[in-house]
C-alpha cells in the first residue's frame, strides 16, 4: 500500500515523489495478484473474503494516489495517466473474474496476466525515466545541473553550428555571497540561492534555461536569441533578482545582487572557449563593480 505517500493534492509533484508512489505501486501490486490468484484458487479462504468485500476490486492506493495528484506536477502527463488506467483496467477485470464465484475463463485470465505484466514494464520503465531525470536535478535548488547543462549546450551548439541560428551563453554570480554567509549563516545563504533559482526562472522566458552551475553561480542558455535582446533579458534578470528580499528565520530578509557575463556562440568554437569568455564577461562585471551586465567582446565574423 502506498502509506508512505500523502493522499492529499499537492500543487507540485517531484521526480522523487512519483518515483516513490510507482515503487510502491509495484510493490502492491505483486501483493494484490497474489492475493487475487488465492481467491480465485479457493474462494472460500481469507482472500476469498477479501473479493467478497470488494478489496481486490475496489480502487487501489496507486489509483487512490493519482487521483489526489493527477493534475499536480510531473504527474500529469500521458504516460502516468495510461499507468493509472492499466491499473483500473486490471481490477475491472478482476471483479469480472471473481464474479458469481465462477472459475474463470482461461481466454479472461490469460488477458489478466498480460495487463499485469505491462503494467510492472511500464511501471520499471517510469521508474527508470524519472531515476534519471532526478540525477539531474539539483537537489537545494530544484535547477537542472551541470549534467543536464553539459548536454543542452552540447545540442545548442550542434543546431547552431548546422543552421546558423544565434545562441547566447550567460554565467550569473551572486556578489558578495560569502559576505551572507558570514553574516546571516548558510541556511539563510540556501534559502537565498532557492529563491534566486526561483527568480531566474520567473524572469526567464518560456524557451531559455537556467542551471546551477555550483556554489553561487547560474549558467543561462538563451536559444535562437542575439546579442541586444540577450543583454535586454538579462538586464531584467538582474533587476529581479535585486529588488527580491528573501525571508529569513526570526524575522530579517536579506537582499542579494547579481553579475552576469554574457558570449554568443561562434562558428567553429568549442562550448568550452564560449563558457570561457561568458566568464571572462562575468570577470570584468564584478571589477566594474558588481550587479551589472557585461557582453563578451565580439570579433569580427561570428
Amino acid at each position: 500500500m502506498l502509506r508512505s505517500i500523502e493522499l492529499q493534492p499537492k500543487d507540485d509533484v517531484g521526480a522523487t515523489d512519483l518515483m516513490a508512489a510507482v515503487d510502491a505501486a509495484v510493490v502492491e501490486h505483486l501483493g494484490w495478484l497474489g492475493t487475487l490468484n488465492q481467491a480465485l484458487i479457493w474462494p472460500g479462504g481469507e482472500a476469498g473474503r477479501r473479493a467478497g468485500d470488494g478489496d481486490l476490486t475496489g480502487i487501489g492506493a496507486f489509483g487512490a494516489w493519482y487521483i489526489a495528484h493527477q493534475h499536480a506536477g510531473l504527474v500529469d502527463q500521458p504516460t502516468v495517466r495510461d499507468l493509472a488506467q492499466l491499473d483500473r483496467d486490471l481490477r475491472a477485470l478482476a471483479a469480472t473474474l471473481l464474479a458469481d464465484g465462477a472459475r474463470p475463463e482461461t481466454a479472461a485470465y490469460d488477458r489478466l496476466l498480460d495487463l499485469s505484466a505491462a503494467f510492472l514494464a511500464r511501471s520499471r520503465r517510469l521508474e527508470k525515466a524519472f531515476a534519471r531525470a532526478a540525477a539531474e536535478i539539483d537537489a537545494l535548488t530544484g535547477l537542472q545541473n551541470r549534467q543536464a547543462m553539459d548536454r543542452a549546450l552540447a545540442r545548442e551548439h550542434g543546431r547552431f553550428e548546422r543552421m546558423g541560428e544565434s545562441c547566447a551563453v550567460a554565467f550569473a554570480d551572486l556578489d558578495r555571497f560569502k559576505r551572507l554567509n558570514d553574516t546571516h549563516g548558510h541556511t539563510a545563504g540556501d534559502q537565498v540561492l532557492r529563491r534566486t533559482a526561483d527568480v531566474l526562472i520567473g524572469a526567464s522566458r518560456a524557451y531559455d534555461s537556467v542551471y546551477r552551475y555550483g556554489g553561487e553561480e547560474f549558467l543561462l542558455l538563451l536559444p535562437g536569441t542575439d546579442e541586444a535582446p540577450a543583454l535586454e533579458v538579462l538586464e531584467r534578470l538582474r533587476r529581479a533578482v535585486a529588488a527580491e528580499r528573501v525571508a529569513l528565520a526570526g524575522g530579517e530578509t536579506a537582499s542579494v545582487t547579481a553579475s552576469f557575463g554574457l558570449a554568443m556562440m561562434r562558428t567553429s568554437e568549442p562550448v568550452a572557449a564560449t563558457l570561457e569568455r561568458a566568464d571572462q564577461a562575468l570577470y570584468r562585471a564584478k571589477q566594474d563593480g558588481r550587479d551589472r551586465v557585461v557582453a563578451a567582446a565580439q570579433p569580427v565574423g561570428r
